[in-house]
């Protein structure tokens, strides 16, 4: 049994922290950046106008644009991060630690033990245990505790049960070691006892580790020296010049690490991390222990005493310092990374004179001198020791005492950390302040000061905060929130400064490069900000997915191409492909979306404005559950604009007329844009006369990009005079086929008969649109108006007509693909929907499920409503066309219905509607023709 607490308890719990703490502090290289100042890639996006169609209408076209995002990705240096799980993890640990020696310490001989037990006393005293405020602040009850707990088992064993095994010893100890750290938690008074417990028993570590790093001071050079010694043994070589060669070299590696802690030389050669540089050595001192306490008289009885020791202040010293730099507790992690620097320097140049002054005349002659290495016949190794100490002092006092301070202020930033994450900011931004004051390489500090003030709402207080740390020392988390804060209140120009100052201090930065280059974009230095993210190696899908973005934004020669793995990336490039007014040969699925994240929206903005693959009615399902997480009203304003796009690209005419609308009513500020967006689909649909009045209705609300080619849809479409003001307002002419003789009365040309004719295309009979085409001899104008006739008005026409459209189509074919053109005719002709599959894919659109939801493709809804069952659900369908659609063909199959349904004063007030743009005799004529 005692084997087995051995096993477990003394060598693999510190030898496990030992290999957790080293692959953590390699995976913290990898990274090359603390996670306790995180810096992450946030989203930010801006919009760019892209084509979603071209609308023609004979003598002009009018292009419909929509918005599509760019998205860029900016560094942000997010608040520190303190990991409080895991600090209270360590402070459980680190205290199983400290019992596990104290079980060890009871086979001291008595004065031994008696000094070891002052130096716990000790250890307990500098870590400050009383703040747990057992009985009162003040109260010394904690310490109490903790003696009980520690000590007070470990002395009555040692004193009256010292005979009894290893077994009774850890059950004894680790029992009141384990109720004391319970009791010191719940009898605490204080705020997270179990996190301000940890936090005092790290600083107690941090004094362990201290010792650990001095006794370990020569061992580098004394384990080499064994080595050696034994591989010569027998043999005879002169491994003094090995043993010279190395030293050397060791020592001085260390003295370039120590001259570049110090800030004074740094020749620019790769060096080890020193954490890395500890574990090795750290490795070779165990080594060198076990030889050690093999060949000395030792103060215990049992050599893996001894071993359990080393290997508990090792994995305290590694733990304690992992964790330094996993929580950006830079001060905790300066000093020990200068203690180990100093003893290795004073120990090892002071051990080396003692091997080269005791040994030199037998080290070459393969004796097995490890037998008294440790016995010197003169110049003891206490002597060597003490000149070890006075180097390590002199180094101290030629680095100003930082050592102290460096101890002192990880104190306070231990306190500061116990301070934020129980969210008293106050107190953590007055101890972070006082820590910086201290030791100026000291990150986190105003850091976290500026996120606390920022969190206040505080922005100035956090900028000048961030001011200071540039000018005293400038952080590279610091300078990205600084530039951050700096643009949020328009000082561009400021953010600009301090991110190029800030590459002067940390060359080709990838978080400086980047944010620079999006900086300069904001401010049109798009060649420079192109520039400064062609520098960036690292990163490379943040880079090119940016460069995207910078190219579509400026319009720049396109270099870039989307890297596959990169959403954002991706999304820009769709952009690309829309501004061209191109289909993409990438599609992103949107079924997976659950959230309306920026990304989220911008893919489905982006996606949908290129084409949509999936089912319309599940998309807009979509849209509605993304609308219903209560956003913004402007997010829901963007999200809703995304359906519209949705409903155009799917010729969903009646569904997207209504969203625009119930989108200018319910967001006002925008109510321009998209009573423009209105007029351009109903112009899209040869609605004249309700594109002008969308145009009217959007000219009051801001709109005022208007062009000649606007003024003959306002006059046609039945507002001359709205016509006549935009012309004034805006300094606008009629087009040159608009002319007017001394009666005012238009001069007849080819164009202005192809757009009369248009205008009155919808509600016009057959007498009436036959006669305009007839007028029209241009054969390209004729072949459009044909076109427009046979899409919208066809179900008037017999065979004979049918085949004189065909015909003028043919000359010019205004989808330019006459095999398109011919099924189109031949579907119409036969007043047969055919099957999607025989259909080509550009006109599924016309025959498509959802091809009755626009209103004005007459002859298609016909044909749709005549397949239709329930007599309900035709007059449904009729109802819904006609809010938009004044066909007198299509109101007569409504009020037919009407009747039909029983529903007489329906039918009675559509005809009476009917009469506003239809005569009476026509009317009447009509009704006694269709029914």
């Amino acid at each position: 049994m005692d084997k087995k607490i051995l096993l477990i308890g003394f060598i693999l719990l510190p030898g496990l922290l030992i290999v957790l703490a080293a692959l953590g502090g390699i995976v913290l290289l990898f990274l090359g950046e603390s996670p306790g100042l995180p810096v992450l890639a946030g989203i930010t996006a801006e919009k760019v106008n892209i084509p979603l169609d071209s609308i023609h209408v004979g003598f002009a076209s009018f292009t419909l644009e929509t918005q599509n995002y760019l998205l860029f990705q900016v560094f942000e240096s997010l608040p520190p991060r303190l990991f409080p799980f895991l600090t209270q993890l360590t402070g459980g640990i680190l205290w199983m630690l400290f019992s596990l020696a104290v079980i060890l310490f009871t086979d001291f001989k008595r004065y031994y033990f008696v000094a070891a037990t002052g130096v716990v006393i000790f250890l307990l005293t500098l870590s400050g245990i009383n703040g747990l405020n057992i009985g009162g602040i003040g109260s010394n009850n904690a310490m109490i505790l903790a003696l009980v707990g520690l000590v007070l088992p470990a002395v009555v064993i040692q004193t009256f049960f010292d005979s009894r095994g290893w077994t009774f010893r850890s059950i004894v100890i680790l029992a009141f070691s384990g109720l004391s750290y319970f009791l010191l938690i719940r009898l605490s008074g204080a705020m997270a006892p179990t996190l301000l417990l940890a936090e005092n028993i790290s600083l107690m570590a941090a004094a362990i580790a201290g010792i650990f790093l001095i006794y370990i001071g020569h061992t580098a050079i004394s384990a080499i020296y064994l080595m050696l010694a034994k591989l010569n043994r027998g043999v005879g070589l002169r491994i003094s010049w090995h043993l010279t060669i190395f030293t050397l070299l060791y020592l001085a590696l260390i003295v370039l690490i120590f001259f570049r802690l110090m800030g004074e030389v740094d020749l620019g050669l790769p060096l080890p991390p020193t954490f890395i540089l500890f574990v090795l050595v750290g490795v070779l001192a165990y080594l060198e222990a076990r030889v050690k306490i093999r060949t000395v008289t030792q103060p215990y009885g049992d050599p893996w005493v001894g071993e359990g020791i080393f290997l508990i202040g090792f994995a305290i010293t590694a733990w304690v310092w992992f964790r330094a730099d996993l929580v950006a507790n830079t001060p905790l992690s300066d000093f020990l990374q200068h203690l180990f620097i100093y003893s290795q320097l004073g120990f090892g140049a002071l051990f080396f004179i003692y091997l080269i002054t005791n040994f030199l005349g037998i080290m070459n002659t393969g004796n097995a001198v490890e037998k008294i290495l440790y016995r010197p016949p003169f110049f003891s190794l206490l002597h060597m020791r003490i000149g070890g100490l006075l180097s390590m002092l002199i180094l101290t006092i030629y680095a100003d005492g930082v050592v102290g301070v460096q101890f002192g202020t990880a104190s306070t930033h231990l306190s500061a950390d116990y301070y934020y994450a129980t969210d008293r900011t106050r107190e953590a931004s007055i101890l972070y302040e006082n820590s910086f004051e201290r030791y100026r390489n000291n990150p986190k500090a105003l850091n976290a000061v500026a996120h606390i003030a920022l969190d206040q709402k505080q922005p100035t207080l956090a900028i000048n905060t961030l001011m200071r740390s540039f000018d005293t020392r400038p952080q590279v988390p610091d300078i990205l929130l600084l530039s951050a804060n700096l643009m949020k209140v328009g000082k561009v120009t400021e953010a600009l400064f301090y991110l190029k100052q800030g590459l002067t201090h940390y060359p080709d930065n990838e978080y400086l490069l980047n944010n620079l280059a999006l900086v300069s974009s904001r401010v049109n230095q798009a060649t420079e900000g192109h520039l400064l993210l062609s520098q960036m190696e690292k990163y490379a899908g943040i880079r090119d997915a940016n460069l995207i973005g910078l190219e579509i934004k400026h319009r720049l020669p396109q270099r870039t191409e989307a890297t596959v793995k990169n959403v954002a990336g991706t999304i820009n490039t769709l952009a690309r492909y829309n501004l061209a007014g191109e289909q993409a040969p990438i599609t992103l699925e949107t079924d997976s979306i659950s959230q309306g994240s920026l990304i989220n929206k911008a893919l489905l903005r982006n996606q949908w404005s290129n084409r949509a693959t999936g089912d319309i009615d599940a998309d807009l399902v979509l849209l509605d559950s993304l609308i219903a997480q209560n956003f913004l009203p402007s997010e829901e304003a963007e999200l809703r604009e995304t359906g519209s796009v949705r409903n155009y690209q799917s010729d969903r005419i009646n569904e997207l007329l209504k969203t625009l609308n119930g989108l200018a009513y319910n967001f006002p500020n925008s109510a321009g844009f998209y009573h423009s967006f209105e007029a351009l689909v109903f112009l899209g649909q040869m609605d004249f006369e309700k594109s002008a009045q969308s145009w009217v209705r959007a000219e009051e609300k801001g709109f005022s990009k208007f062009t000649d080619d606007h003024l003959p849809i306002l006059y046609f479409g039945g507002m001359p005079e709205e016509a006549e003001i935009i012309a004034l307002k805006y300094s606008l002419s009629y087009p040159d086929w608009m002319t007017w003789d001394y009666n005012r009365n238009l001069i007849p040309n080819d164009t202005l008969h192809l757009v009369r004719g248009l205008a009155r295309l919808l509600p016009s009979l057959k007498k009436d649109f036959w006669g305009d085409f007839e007028r029209i001899s241009d054969p390209a104008l004729k072949g459009f108006f044909a076109y427009q006739v046979l899409l919208r008005k066809s179900h008037w026409l017999d065979q004979a007509e049918m085949d004189a459209l065909a015909e003028a189509i043919t000359v010019n074919p205004p989808l330019g693909n006459q095999e398109e053109i011919d099924i189109l005719i031949q579907a119409l002709r036969s007043k047969n929907i055919p099957e999607e599959s025989e259909v080509i894919t550009p006109l599924n659109r016309f025959y498509g499920q959802q091809s009755a939801s626009n209103a004005y493709w007459t002859p298609i809804l016909l044909q749709r409503m005549a397949s239709l069952e329930e007599g309900l659900d035709k007059y449904n369908l009729l109802q819904d066309a006609a809010q938009f659609n004044k066909d007198p063909l299509l109101w007569l199959e409504l009020v037919r219905f009407s009747r039909i349904l029983g529903l007489d004063r329906y039918a009675t007030e559509n005809l009476q509607t009917m009469s506003e743009w239809i005569s009476g005799e026509d009317l009447i004529e009509l009704q006694l023709k269709h029914f």
